[in-house]
């Protein structure tokens, strides 16, 4: 929504100091800013890594032929949220992205690429991928229904409450593909609207917000962890170890007006090549 909330808010670059910057991935910034102009600072920022059971998976898949490994050989472990919402778009943007490919060029051949991959892979999905969504998902992880998926740094602290991570479920890097590995960018933005009543005060706390001392507060105490990592060594370094590997791998979804529309034929193109077997190239066909 950033791309379609620029117009109405200030440009906000005396906020943001070096060690502000420093606290995220450019890919963060870059989201934030139009041209050399930033009009958003993130204060709770997050990305995908892969849940896997290291129990039953003492080696996570790295690679895309690790992975299909995997989902051959163990049929029903490897779950995708494929639900008609955003959380498809997430999911598949990094196999998009790891193919070379881009969101805004679904015919192109490195995103064709990536959903040959993925159909490939869709007979041996977990049944309830179609249904799927970031809380289903990991519920059926916890009850070792699920091996393998990708979810937000919340699934650590969830599987952590139930006695089940770090015992069972660990974080990884999400699988690479010819391109390398990637994840989509997620969490929140703050922004002063033009018509701000007190805009000095909105900027003081967002100075506030860009400090390393309420950026370590707000990931240790909220579990976001997109900022500050965990301590090194610590048992919260173990449980997001993989969203820490992948914090250099973070990309943002296109930050244009009407993103809506693209992720929405995003959503049924992934859905029919996944679950109703269409070739990518009809399916994409069928949305323009």
């Amino acid at each position: 929504m950033l791309g379609e909330a620029r117009p109405w808010v200030t440009a906000l670059n005396d906020v943001v100091t070096p060690q502000a910057r420093a606290l995220f991935p450019d890919a963060a910034w870059q989201a934030a800013a139009n041209g050399n102009r930033i009009y958003f600072v993130p204060h709770r920022l997050m990305w995908q890594a892969m849940i896997y059971n290291r129990i039953k998976v003492p080696k996570p898949p790295a690679t895309w032929a690790q992975l299909a490994d995997f989902v051959r050989e163990h049929p029903g472990k490897f779950a995708l949220k494929g639900a008609l919402y955003e959380g498809a778009v997430c999911d598949v943007m990094p196999f998009v992205w790891g193919a070379g490919g881009s969101e805004q060029d679904p015919k192109g051949p490195d995103a064709l690429a990536a959903l040959d991959f993925l159909g490939s892979l869709a007979p041996r999905l977990n049944p309830m991928s179609a249904v799927f969504r970031e809380m289903s998902v990991l519920e059926a992880q916890a009850r070792g229904q699920v091996w393998l998926h990708f979810n937000w740094p919340f699934a650590m602290s969830y599987l952590a409450g139930k006695g089940l991570a770090p015992q069972v479920d660990l974080s990884a890097p999400i699988p690479a593909g010819p391109d390398g590995t990637f994840t989509v960018l997620g969490g929140g933005y703050l922004g002063i609207p033009r018509s701000a009543p007190d805009p000095q005060a909105a900027r003081a706390f967002l100075r506030y917000l860009l400090t390393a001392p309420a950026q370590h507060r707000l990931s240790r105490e909220l579990g976001w962890y997109g900022s500050i990592p965990p301590v090194p060594g610590t048992p919260q370094a173990l449980l997001y170890q993989g969203f820490t590997a992948m914090r250099d791998h973070v990309r943002a979804r296109p930050i244009i007006p009407d993103y809506r529309t693209l992720s929405n034929e995003w959503q049924r193109v992934i859905h029919e090549v996944m679950f109703d077997r269409m070739a990518p190239t009809k399916a994409i066909a069928a949305q323009h």
